[in-house]
């Protein structure tokens, strides 16, 4: 009996026994570090380059939303930076992180004791506040002149920390914290400030250091305020904007009407 070499027959049968093992096992990167899974059918859409897949042999991850298998990755994604002394970041966790400053600098120190959740942060040299997704204010850092809101004046500089909520704030939508002064909107339109008041930038009419929020008067419909160093700003939902305090230019205790985007627009249309 003759037996006819057939070489081109065996080497086809080596490929395809190497694919299949190969084709057993997918290494996944996810975030620096590999995850092998086992026993993947690579004929099956559902594991493209898109999905995460922690063990398709592991009955246990069928049940496993989402949520639970973001959880498992850690995939945390930036969505607002603030800069101060410290640089913080929050995350779509809704985690805030700081690192570098007048603490460690380079190290990212974790996330911050005592703050729990929130949805938006502002930082200005030493002073951080925060609105937790409660709506109410956390804020931390430089208390020399009550930034804090808590009604202490204690000059202390806790940068690690959050303290406990601002008195008496709820329904806040937007804040803004300076180096010496913070103000914050509610829901209802009105503005209420406390810190530093040398140049009236709490907008009380008064001079007086507040390390309690003070409501600022007149303004009941503002959006957004903002505030520099000696002064504050507010934006209004008929797209007018009132500042206080001292600017370098102007000086007023109380809410003045600065600028009116409808003023703004028939000033443009004089000049065309």
């Amino acid at each position: 009996m003759k037996f006819i070499k057939q070489p081109s027959f065996i080497l086809l049968s080596l490929c395809l026994f190497f694919f299949s093992c190969v084709s057993q096992e997918k290494i996944v990167s996810v975030e620096g570090e590999e995850i092998s899974t086992e026993g993947e059918n690579p004929t099956d859409d559902s594991n493209d380059e898109n999905t995460t897949i922690v063990n398709s042999n592991d009955d246990s991850n069928d049940d496993l939303d989402k949520d639970s298998k973001d959880e498992v990755v850690d995939n945390r994604l930036i969505k607002q930076l603030a800069i101060g002394n410290e640089n913080c970041f929050l995350d779509n966790l809704n985690d805030v992180k700081c690192w570098g400053g007048t603490a460690q600098p380079g190290k990212l120190l974790g996330i911050v004791p005592g703050l729990g959740k929130v949805k938006n942060i502002s930082v200005t040299g030493n002073t951080f506040c925060t609105i937790t997704l409660d709506d109410r204010v956390k804020c931390w850092g430089s208390n020399h002149y009550g930034q804090m809101g808590n009604g202490e004046i204690s000059g202390v500089s806790d940068i690690i920390s959050a303290g406990p909520y601002v008195s008496g704030l709820s329904d806040i939508v937007s804040i803004s914290a300076g180096f010496y002064h913070v103000c914050a909107v509610k829901s209802n339109g009105t503005i209420f400030c406390w810190g530093r008041n040398d140049q009236g930038q709490l907008g009380d009419s008064t001079n007086v250091q507040r390390p309690n929020p003070t409501i600022v008067p007149n303004i009941s419909n503002a959006v957004k305020v903002d505030v520099g160093l000696s002064h504050t700003c507010a934006l209004t939902d008929d797209q007018k904007i009132f500042c206080w305090g001292n600017d370098g230019v102007t000086s007023s205790l109380i809410p003045v009407e600065a600028v009116s985007y409808t003023h703004l627009r028939a000033h443009e249309t004089r000049h065309d």
